[in-house]
């Protein structure tokens, strides 16, 4: 009788890896709106915000990015 194995895919558990770049990226987004609202009130210093706003979009596409090649290596049975 013949086992069926699972097909890995990705280098890391890749369910995982899709959570966590998830909360990530929605935490990239909320944040840059609290930051976006922060500026509007003129709370925060215009070289600050882009920084900021800069940083999470860096984290966000990073995320991705690494989720995007994680699936790309499969093991090939």
């Amino acid at each position: 009788m013949k086992k069926s194995k699972k097909k890995k895919k990705g280098y890391f558990n890749h369910k995982r890896v899709k959570a966590i770049s998830f909360y990530i990226i929605i935490s990239c987004i909320v944040l840059a709106v609290v930051i976006s609202n922060l500026r509007v009130w003129q709370v925060l210093d215009p070289g600050i915000f882009w920084q900021l706003l800069i940083s999470f979009a860096i984290l966000a596409v990073g995320s991705a990015l690494f989720t995007i090649v994680n699936g790309l290596f499969r093991t090939k049975k």
